[in-house]
């Protein structure tokens, strides 16, 4: 099958090819002339210019960048299609009229990532192909010619490689292929013409399969599968790996009449020092057995699988191979002997440790249990004692103070030892700390409307507000005066201080709203113009920034999930102290999930990076320098409910009373509010949950401590002060040996972590105080917005009608609507459509003989919400969906309400049951809507304008052409 040369290292072993082997593979080569191998190496050609032509048609630069690849990836491919387009010519002159004409191809390909994945993998094989043709080449040109195109072949495959992350050169040599097994893979991709006539014939198809997630394969650990092969009935199987120089012949042991499986084999497999296979390896299967015959055309029974093998384990898969281990030594068939014989490394050896099993006394006490994984060793936090006992102590809040109004932030200032408090109607609070809590000290009225934005500067004496009112304020700290309030021009979105410590000019960025543009200020107020502006980082308006005083850079997040570094001057690129290419990192991991950040938080030595996102709630922790992923923390609501039900740590109803208030933090005005804090060392860090504010230690990533898991607030934004209040100056050798007891209570802690509550105008004080009185711990510094104990609450005027009309491009429907039977759902749809919600939205999702749907402002089904900001629950009366064109909800689950609707055009029980589960499986999670989907009307005129666009033609349910709801009439 490959070139003698492969099996030069194993002649020296008593391993080489039989004579007659050897004579018949060089005379099946020696029957192809130059005119063979041309056209053989042409279609290959054919294949990557076609794969790269319509990839690069398919997918543009954007869509390389969203699938997480460097800006410079789009380029550097079409340099290499232009490179296969110039091998494709030379080889078309040089063979002339007795060139085959190009064969069709399909790739399976569904998106970028996809694409550079197999991009990879076909200039692997372009490799191989090329260095296992070029011993049958005669003619002496033709082989200089092959080898440039190898050379270029094999910067393709190393540069692609390195793009899908993947070891550029993972072994001394590449590994040839002869015609065949390349033609067997070209097979998969290749329609020829009839009038083509190639002499190479293609295998029948081998898959292999792993317990990777990644489908990767780890030498001398992963076990390989290989399903639905047709082998002959006694035969021994054998599969053949092929990595470098080396081969490797391992038994295969079957799962049933058509399942075999291998372990992986690791270093020194076959002789000491043999190496271990790795990248892209390739697989036969064979009935030879590398001793008796070698695997030649003529034994190879299926081909070629491709297997990407590392021969170094990923530390944070490790516990997945060790249980793919164990399940496949306890589920695999036992092995013959024969079988245990070839994969001994001789046979005394085999024949020694038979004689020593056999005069043991195990037989007495019956076979051995196999050996089980050592145990893993516990990692420990150095000091960790210490850095514990510099947090708060008491479990439940021991005090809380007052605004008027829901809080939103709270920030300690560093070195200048202040709380600042803000809430949602503009007002800002100082407060400072004392030898013991904290004393108020001012209050400022800064905004006319919410405040959207707060930051602190790293030497904690400057402070910035951004209001919805349009102006940003800047305070100093130490003073507690307002000094600046700059007129923007535009709505804010953050701000943030992105000066070093010491630095002559203080620095204020500003991000804008509804444009991705950031704008730099001079902090000191003296020119109230942006003395900069930043327009090319985002693509969308940016939310979040935030500062690295030790990297001397600022981390910026927009509404995409896109993350961006860059240096506050200059010209604003990247620092040098960081990853040298984005692709490199896990930065894109948001924009992949689909979700954005809510926070990004820098640990005070700058080294680390975390962050909270919405909706996946996850947090992650990124190594600031490499942009590496170090840890993830699922705190989604699924993530919870399985907890619960597989704990039960917490009542039902209170589970419950939680859960609904944790879908809170998703809304105005507490979007982006919610943060993660590091403590002072940078091990732990603090963050609210559905079960109180978690101190995690992300070294050991164990959970130590659960702030305020007995209260009934859900803590959102945190601040934590871990200062000595009283400390003054330096302590000399002298003083620290003293027993001075003033001098000990002034080195003395007084930490405290501050907490606001979805809906709570308080802040929450957690501290080393003991038991505090529940009367006496909620001091009462504002006067109550109300006389009565209960917050006012306004109501919004229900909106209620009987009918309405949709104006349609393709005219009226009407509909009679049922407020009785769904009444939040009537609101939520007259609202919306008196206030002009559904105008121009478009009906994009169509399915013939089922539903028109609509309501969406995104046009793609994925948007709009309620008019109550949030999802709302599902109303069932008796109503059924037994009649054509009924008007219900469409949600993605239940009590998933937002704003699309969809009109039924044929009843939808009974024979429509089996459709139902056909097309809309991801529509309901049950074959019928009833119980499912709120019903609140019905069409009483229009049916011609539903089936009229019932039967549009679309392309994967969305209509090729845009129809349009104008307006709804409602009465």
């Amino acid at each position: 099958m490959l070139p003698s040369l492969l099996l030069l290292s194993l002649a020296s072993l008593g391993a080489a090819a039989p004579v007659d082997e050897a004579k018949k593979a060089k005379a099946a080569a020696s029957s192809l002339t130059d005119t063979d191998i041309l056209n053989y190496a042409l279609t290959l050609e054919y294949l990557e210019r076609k794969f790269y032509t319509e990839g690069l048609k398919n997918y543009t630069s954007d869509d390389f960048i969203d699938a997480g690849f460097d800006r410079k990836l789009y380029d550097n491919l079409v340099r290499v299609r232009e490179d296969e387009k110039s091998h494709v010519n030379f080889l078309s002159m040089a063979l002339g009229s007795a060139a085959i004409a190009e064969p069709h191809f399909s790739f399976p390909v569904n998106n970028a990532h996809d694409f550079v994945t197999l991009a990879s993998v076909l200039e692997g094989v372009g490799v191989s192909a090329y260095l296992g043709a070029a011993a049958s080449i005669a003619n002496k040109d033709y082989l200089t010619a092959a080898g440039s195109i190898l050379s270029v072949e094999a910067r393709h495959a190393a540069y692609l490689r390195s793009v899908v992350h993947e070891d550029p050169v993972p072994t001394s040599y590449d590994t040839p292929l002869s015609f065949n097994p390349v033609f067997s893979l070209a097979a998969g991709f290749t329609t020829f013409p009839p009038e083509t006539k190639l002499p190479f014939k293609a295998f029948p198809p081998l898959a292999a399969s792993s317990f990777h997630r990644d489908g990767k394969f780890c030498s001398g650990k992963s076990f390989v599968t290989f399903k639905n092969i047709n082998t002959p009935s006694n035969a021994k199987i054998f599969v053949v790996l092929y990595s470098g120089q080396q081969t490797y012949y391992v038994p295969a042991t079957p799962l049933g009449p058509t399942a075999f499986r291998i372990k992986m084999p690791g270093e020194s497999f076959a002789y000491p020092g043999e190496p271990a296979p790795a990248g892209q390896v390739y697989a036969i299967l064979s009935t030879a057995d590398g001793k008796e015959s070698k695997a030649s055309d003529d034994n190879t029974l299926a081909g070629v699988a491709i297997l990407e093998v590392s021969r170094f384990l990923n530390p944070q898969e490790d516990h997945r191979y060790h249980q793919s281990e164990a399940y496949n030594s306890n589920m695999a068939p036992s092995p013959n002997k024969d079988d245990t014989r070839s994969q001994k490394r001789s046979h005394a050896e085999f024949a020694a440790k038979d004689a020593q099993d056999s005069s043991s006394d195990d037989d007495d006490m019956g076979p051995k249990l196999p050996p089980s994984a050592p145990p893993k060793k516990r990692r420990v936090l150095p000091y960790e004692k210490l850095y514990v006992e510099a947090m708060p102590k008491s479990g439940n809040y021991s005090r809380s103070l007052m605004h008027k109004e829901q809080l939103l932030f709270v920030t300690w200032t560093p070195l200048t030892d202040f709380l600042v408090t803000a809430s949602v109607d503009g007002v800002v609070k100082f407060w400072k700390k004392m030898a013991r809590g904290i004393e108020f000290v001012k209050q400022f009225q800064t905004h006319s409307g919410e405040i959207k934005s707060v930051s602190v500067s790293q030497d904690g004496r400057s402070y910035a507000t951004a209001g919805a009112d349009g102006i940003v304020t800047i305070f100093d700290v130490v003073t507690f005066d307002l000094l600046h309030v700059i007129p923007l021009g535009y709505m804010p979105a953050c701000v943030c201080w992105v000066h070093r410590r010491g630095a002559s000019i203080p620095l204020l960025a500003a991000s804008e709203e509804d444009k991705p543009l950031i704008h730099l200020y001079d902090g000191r107020g003296e020119v109230q113009e942006p003395i900069s502006s930043i327009k090319k980082m985002h693509k969308s308006p940016v939310h979040l920034m935030a500062f690295n005083d030790a990297f001397d850079c600022v981390v910026s997040a927009d509404g995409l999930g896109m993350v961006e570094y860059w240096r506050p001057s200059g010209s604003y690129d990247k620092p040098e102290n960081v990853f040298e290419y984005k692709s490199a990192t896990n930065l894109y991991d948001f924009r992949k999930a689909k979700s954005v950040p809510s926070c990004l938080s820098i640990s005070p030595n700058g080294k680390s990076l975390v962050t909270f996102s919405l909706p996946d709630r996850k947090i992650r922790l990124f190594d600031f320098a490499t942009g590496k992923l170090h840890r993830t923390y699922d705190e989604s609501l699924q993530a919870i409910q399985e907890m619960q039900q597989a704990s039960r740590k917490m009542d039902n109803v209170e589970f419950g009373r939680r859960l609904a208030l944790e879908k809170e933090i998703e809304t105005a005005p507490l979007l982006y509010k919610t943060n993660v804090i590091f403590d002072e060392s940078g091990n732990f860090i603090l963050y609210g949950s559905m079960m109180g504010v978690k101190l995690l230690n992300t070294y050991t990533n164990q959970v130590l401590k659960v702030y305020g898991k007995d209260e009934s607030m859900r803590a959102v934004n945190l601040a934590l002060y871990q200062g000595q209040p009283q400390k003054k100056g330096v302590v000399s050798i002298e003083m620290g040996a003293s027993k001075n007891p003033l001098l000990q209570e002034s080195e003395a802690r007084d930490p405290i972590l501050v907490a606001t509550g979805v809906g709570k105008v308080r802040f929450f004080m957690f501290t080393d105080e003991g038991e505090v009185s529940k009367s006496t711990r909620d001091i009462q510094n504002e006067k109550p917005v109300n006389s009565g104990a209960k917050k006012e609450v306004k109501e919004r005027k229900k909106e209620r009608a009987e009918a309405a009309i949709l104006r349609t491009t393709y005219g009226d429907i009407h509909i009679r609507l049922f407020p009785d039977a769904a009444p939040k759902s009537v609101e939520n749809f007259v609202t919306h459509a008196k206030n002009g919600y559904y105008n121009n939205t478009i009906f994009h999702r169509v399915i013939r003989k089922f539903m028109i749907q609509g309501g969406d402002p995104m046009g793609d089904g994925t948007g709009g919400e309620s008019i109550w900001n949030r999802e709302f629950e599902d109303e069932f009366s008796s109503l059924k969906h037994d009649k054509p064109f009924t008007v219900s909800m469409a949600n993605a689950g239940p009590n998933t309400n937002g704003s699309q609707f969809f009109i039924t055009t044929e009843k939808t029980v009974g024979r429509w049951m089996t459709r139902l589960s056909m097309l809309v499986a991801d529509f309901c999670s049950q074959p019928w809507l009833d119980g499912k989907h709120t019903i609140f009307g019905r069409a009483t005129q229009g049916f011609d304008v539903i089936n009229k666009i019932e039967n549009v033609r679309t392309f994967k349910e969305k209509p090729e052409e845009d129809i349009k709801i104008v307006n709804i009439d409602v009465t």
